[in-house]
Order: structure tokens, then sequence, then C-alpha cells
């Protein structure tokens, strides 16, 4: 961020939560959004679909993990809370705030997108030519 406001990099992919202040000042200037539909803190900002590549997709998300075998009615139990806690307007409006779209899933939902997010990033490695080490 630093470079980037000190016009070291030209451009950067970065979350809202940390670029929101320097586009504010005028520091920064954004130039589309990843996210699938406008940002509601950047309302005037396209997406990048909107500014034509719509196969362009990198999504940011968060999801809650525990250990191994951590026995099922935890899992669900913690699913539950988590599940009521983001319904509550509170929690969506700060998470709002950081630009954080709320999407509650279960426990196989987010097993199933990690898995689909891993086979993505897998298949865009390969076509770069990236080997592990």
């Amino acid at each position: 961020m630093t470079d980037l406001i000190a016009g070291r990099v030209q451009l950067m992919f970065c979350s809202s939560g940390t670029s929101l202040a320097h586009i504010r000042d005028g520091r920064l200037r954004p130039l589309v959004t990843t996210l699938g539909r406008r940002s509601n803190l950047l309302p005037e900002v396209p997406t990048i679909a909107e500014a034509g590549m719509p196969q362009f997709s990198i999504t940011s998300w968060a999801g809650l993990f525990g250990p191994a075998r951590m026995p099922r009615e935890l899992v669900e139990r913690l699913n539950k809370e988590f599940v009521a806690a983001m319904s509550r307007a509170e929690v969506q409006v700060a998470m709002e705030k950081q630009a954080f779209a709320l999407s509650p899933s279960s426990p196989g939902e987010l097993a199933a997108f990690v898995k689909e997010q891993m086979e993505s990033y897998r298949r865009i490695l390969r076509a770069a030519g990236v080997e592990p080490d």
C-alpha cells in the first residue's frame, strides 16, 4: 500500500477495508471491484465484468474452521451460533462498512466451496506454469 501511494507500484488488488481511507483522501483511484455487484461503499466504481472482463473471478472470502475431527455436534452448534450472529443487524452493518458481504452457509457448503476454490486456483496456476517447490 505504501509503495502504491508513493507511485513505486502502478496497480494493486486490495480490499476496500485497506484502501477506502486512501480512496476518500484522493491518494488512490479505484478502477474496478472484483465483486459480483457494485460495492455499497464505492457505488460509482464498476465491477470488473462491467469493465469488460466478465470471465475474471477472484472472490475474497472467509470461513470459520476448527481442528480436524471436531465433534459433529460442536460443528453444528458453532455453525448455528455464527449464522444467528450474522443475521443480527448490527453485525451486518459493521461488516458492510468493511465491504464484507455476509453469506452464511452450512459446514458442507463451506467444504464444497473451499474445494471449488482450490481447484480453480490449481487450474490457474497450472495454466501460468507455476510449479510447487
